[in-house]
């Protein structure tokens, strides 16, 4: 349920609002090649200022993501891209407030920045292009409009570009078109999330391949045994973290309504099925 509906359904008599646990987050994907897609091509002799791991992680040090989940209005912050109800999260470590206020550091990000090279006070600011949707779960324009300014200032110039979802699908997403940083929705489940970071999975808009990071996802998804599968995601997080590709912001805690005649609950993966779905006696 689009969260701007939410006061006029909570004001209808048999309507039941409900709500979920998180499945879906929102995320930064941040250029680290640029084979991938059309962007080459798009924009020929085009070097993203992410490929330098010190300004990927400038980026993530400078948002406060307490206040992006806040702008967002239902929605829980986080250091990475797996829903905290899952144990692969280490969502006592990354996920919350406490977590990711420790991590926001914008006097770090302005550090990091002149350690690439950059000169902000002087005028020589990196430029990043970041693309965006201005609505998918909620609120992603005015999410995306507060990491422009939460980026300026710690020293980056900020190109932004908002188009509505179906246009930023085909001309960014699908396409490949991305630059420097483009936003995402992710669903939140860790079981194939290793996967995505191994040197064997490419898709237009990234390419990861780090062959440590690659080769600890495949142990991960080939490891049995829970206890030593998790030791191994506890090492894939960090890594994760420090490598700052994909940025993650928060969760976002799902609103459902329902008719009020139906017995019905939604299933903490996210999916919608109804086979236990019946009449309310």
């Amino acid at each position: 349920m689009p969260l701007p509906d939410i006061d006029r359904l909570s004001a209808e008599s048999d309507i039941e609002l409900m709500e979920a646990a998180p499945s879906r987050l929102v995320h930064l994907y941040l250029r680290v090649e640029t084979e991938t897609g059309s962007m080459a091509e798009t924009f020929p002799g085009y070097e993203p200022i992410t490929l330098d791991q010190r300004i990927r992680q400038a980026i993530s040090h400078a948002l406060d993501r307490t206040l992006l989940a806040e702008v967002q209005g239902s929605a829980n912050p986080t250091l990475v891209r797996i829903a905290s109800t899952y144990p692969e999260s280490f969502a006592g470590t990354y996920a919350g407030s406490e977590a990711t206020d420790a991590w926001y550091d914008p006097e770090r990000a302005k550090q990091l920045i002149v350690e690439a090279g950059y000169d902000p006070d002087g005028g020589n600011k990196p430029k990043l292009h970041f693309d965006a949707m201005a609505f998918q779960l909620g609120n992603e324009k005015e999410v995306a409009e507060v990491i422009k300014v939460m980026l300026e200032e710690v020293g980056f110039e900020v190109d932004l570009n908002i188009l509505e979802l179906s246009a930023y699908s085909e001309q960014v997403s699908t396409s490949g078109n991305n630059r420097d940083m483009m936003m995402v929705v992710l669903g939140g489940s860790p079981f194939l999330t290793p996967l995505f970071y191994t040197c064997e999975w490419v898709q237009a808009n990234y390419n990861v391949c780090v062959d440590e990071w690659s080769d600890l996802g495949k142990q991960i998804l080939q490891t049995i045994d829970a206890e030593a599968r998790l030791d191994l995601w506890a090492q894939w997080q960090e890594f994760f973290v420090d490598y700052a590709h994909t940025i993650p912001l928060y969760e976002v805690t799902r609103q459902v309504a329902m008719d009020s005649s139906f017995d019905w609950h939604p299933r903490a993966d996210g999916w919608f099925t109804f086979r236990d779905l019946s009449l309310d006696e």
